[in-house]
């Protein structure tokens, strides 16, 4: 099996904005101890309110967005892996390889596949891995 995903720099996105999200925890932690320090809480309650929001929504990016699969194929077969689940699907089944919505930095090359039944498998990719894919998926079809 051949590993079609670049699995540094989605690991590194996934630090990354985990790291964003424990920093922000700390800080509302930290201002919460000043708030009850000085039992003044109308004053650090915006503050409170705005950094939990910043941190719920850094968290749904970790989880939905940036949760990426490891995609690892062969000749005749692709496996699809996230957290603990593995799938393994054949070529056959991709409709087509696109661009998800969310995915606008060009820089980072994101890359779906969505199979025919709907689903949609995101993950990080080069220019290599997306001809690889392409040509497995043509060969198989």
């Amino acid at each position: 099996m051949k590993t079609l995903y670049l699995p540094k720099l989605q690991n590194f996105i996934q630090i990354v904005v985990a790291i964003m999200t424990g920093f922000i925890t700390l800080v509302v932690l930290s201002a919460l101890i000043q708030i009850w320090r000085k039992q003044d809480w109308s004053a650090g309650l915006v503050f409170i309110i705005a950094a939990l929001i910043i941190t719920a929504i850094l968290w749904l990016t970790v989880t939905i967005v940036f949760s990426f699969y490891r995609i690892e194929g062969d000749e005749n077969s692709f496996t699809v892996r996230r957290r603990q689940k593995k799938q393994t699907m054949s070529w056959k089944d991709i409709a087509t390889l696109e661009r998800p919505w969310w995915a606008f930095n060009p820089a980072v090359p994101v890359i779906g596949i969505r199979t025919k039944n709907g689903a949609m498998f995101c993950f990080i990719a080069g220019s290599n891995e997306r001809k690889i894919i392409e040509e497995l998926s043509a060969i198989n079809n």
